[in-house]
C-alpha cells in the first residue's frame, strides 16, 4: 500500500511539472508574441502535413515502379503503357508537387527539400517555446531523393522501349521469311507421278495435318532400294517437297523435304523429314509450281472411275437378279427400262474393271479396288455372254464355267458396289 501511494504520488509530481513546463514559455513573452508563435507553429505544421502527403504520393509511386529500374518488359506495347503512366504521373502529380514545394522554399527562405525540413522545425519548436517538442513528419532528404529518383525513371523507361523495339527487330530479322522457289519434280524411274504425288500427300495426314492442308507434292528423285536386313523385305524410298497452305495470310506457303517409303510394292509412307528441299515459296507461285498438283486431276478421274465401278456393279446385279426384285414396282419398272441395255451395261462393266486394274497397275497400287474390278468384269461378262460368244467363240467356253455362279455373281456385285459405296473404298486397300 505504501509503495502504491509513493508512485501515485511521483506521477502526481511529474504532471505538474510538465504542466509548469509547458507554460513557462510565457515567461517574460507578451500576449502579441505568444499569438505570432502560435499562429507560426500552426502554419508550419499545415505545411509540414502538406509536404508529408506530397511524400507519401511520390514514394507510392515508386514502390509501384521500382520493379521497373531492374527489369523492363520486353513487349513493345506493355512498355509504351508504362511509359504513357509516366506520363500522366509526371503531368498530373509530379509538376504540381514541384511548383508546391518551390512555393514553401520561397516562403521559408530556402533552397531544398532539407532546409525547408530545418525552417519548419525552427518554427514548430522555436527556441523560445518550452512546451512539448512536435516532430516533423516529413524527411527533406527522403523527399529529394524521391524526386530524383522519378525524374530518371524517364531514361530507364526510354531506354527499355528502345531495347524492347530493337529486339523485336532482331527477332524480325531471325524470322524473315526467305523467298524460295518451290522443287520442281525431277522423278525418274517406274510409277506414275500423279499417284506418287497423291500416295506421298495421304501418307502426310494426321491428327494435326489434314490432306486439304497441302496443296501441292514435287517428287524430287528417282527410287532407292533397299532390303530390310532381318526380314529381307525389299523397300524402296523417294523424296519430295510438300507445300502446305498459307496460314498468315502473308502470300507466302511453307514447304518442306521428306524421306518416303515403299515397302514390299505398298503405297508411299512417310519416312523422314530430310535436310534441304523445304522453304517458303510465294503461294500462287508454289501452287502452280510443276503444272499444279498434278494428282488433283487424277484424283478427280480416280474417284470418276470409282464412282462408275459403284454404279456399274449395282446395275448389272440388279439386271442378273432382276426377278428378286418383281415385288418391288420402283425398282422393277426401272430394271425393264434397263434390260434393253443390258449388254451395253456388260461390255461398259468389263471395260471399266479393266481400266480401273489398268490404273491401279500403272500407280503400283495393283490391290487397289480390285474386288469390284474382278466383280464388274465377271457380271460384265455374263450380260454380254452372247455378244461376246458371237464375237469370240473360244471366249463362250470361259463364260460358260462361270454362268453357273450367275445368281451369286449377281449378288455379289450387288452387295460389293453397296460395300464399296458406304465405306468409301476403305474395304478394298484404298
Amino acid at each position: 500500500m505504501k509503495n502504491t501511494l509513493l508512485l501515485l504520488t511521483g506521477i502526481l509530481m511529474l504532471c505538474v511539472s510538465v504542466i509548469a513546463e509547458s507554460a513557462s514559455y510565457k515567461k517574460g513573452l507578451s500576449e502579441n508574441e505568444i499569438s505570432a508563435l502560435d499562429d507560426a507553429r500552426e502554419q508550419a505544421l499545415a505545411d509540414a502535413e502538406k509536404v508529408a502527403v506530397m511524400s507519401r504520393t511520390l514514394a507510392d509511386y515508386i514502390s509501384q515502379t521500382s520493379r521497373y529500374e531492374n527489369r523492363m518488359p520486353n513487349d513493345i506495347a506493355k512498355v509504351e503503357t508504362i511509359i504513357e503512366d509516366y506520363s500522366t504521373f509526371i503531368d498530373d502529380e509530379l509538376e504540381p508537387i514541384k511548383e508546391e514545394l518551390n512555393a514553401l522554399y520561397e516562403a521559408y527562405a530556402v533552397s531544398g527539400a532539407k532546409d525547408l525540413e530545418r525552417a519548419i522545425g525552427k518554427q514548430l519548436n522555436p527556441a523560445e517555446w518550452m512546451g512539448m517538442p512536435i516532430a516533423t513528419p516529413f524527411s527533406g532528404y527522403q523527399l529529394d531523393k524521391a524526386i530524383t529518383s522519378i525524374e530518371s525513371l524517364g531514361n530507364v523507361f526510354n531506354q527499355g522501349l528502345a531495347k524492347a523495339e530493337k529486339n523485336k527487330s532482331e527477332d524480325a530479322i531471325r524470322n524473315q521469311k526467305k523467298v524460295s522457289i518451290f522443287p520442281e519434280n525431277n522423278f525418274t524411274g517406274d510409277g506414275d507421278l500423279a499417284s506418287l504425288q497423291n500416295q506421298a500427300t495421304k501418307s502426310l495426314v494426321s491428327n494435326k495435318v489434314a490432306e486439304s492442308d497441302m496443296t501441292n507434292v514435287a517428287i524430287t528423285s528417282g527410287w532407292t532400294d533397299g532390303v530390310f536386313p532381318v526380314t529381307k523385305i525389299p523397300f524402296r524410298t523417294i523424296r519430295g517437297s510438300v507445300l502446305f497452305k498459307d496460314t498468315d495470310e502473308d502470300g507466302l506457303c511453307r514447304f518442306n523435304g521428306y524421306t518416303f517409303i515403299s515397302v514390299d510394292g505398298a503405297d508411299l509412307e512417310y519416312k523422314a523429314v530430310r535436310g534441304g528441299g523445304d522453304g517458303y515459296a510465294d503461294c500462287d507461285d508454289g501452287k502452280n509450281a510443276n503444272g499444279g498438283l498434278a494428282s488433283s486431276s487424277g484424283g478427280f478421274f480416280s474417284s470418276l472411275i470409282w464412282l462408275l465401278l459403284v454404279v456399274i456393279n449395282l446395275l448389272a446385279g440388279g439386271l442378273i437378279l432382276k426377278e428378286k426384285f418383281s415385288s418391288i414396282k420402283v425398282v422393277k419398272q426401272s430394271l425393264e427400262k434397263l434390260q434393253p441395255f443390258a449388254t451395253t451395261i456388260g461390255l461398259a462393266a468389263i471395260g471399266l474393271g479393266i481400266l480401273s486394274f489398268l490404273m491401279a497397275f500403272l500407280s503400283l497400287s495393283l490391290l487397289s479396288n480390285i474386288i469390284p474390278q474382278v466383280s464388274a468384269v465377271l457380271v460384265g461378262a455374263i450380260l454380254s455372254a452372247q455378244f461376246i460368244a458371237a464375237k469370240k467363240k473360244h471366249a463362250a467356253d470361259q463364260i460358260s464355267k462361270i454362268q453357273p455362279f450367275t445368281h451369286s455373281l449377281g449378288l455379289t456385285a450387288m452387295g460389293v458396289g453397296l460395300a464399296h459405296l458406304i465405306l468409301s473404298g476403305s474395304l478394298y486397300f484404298i
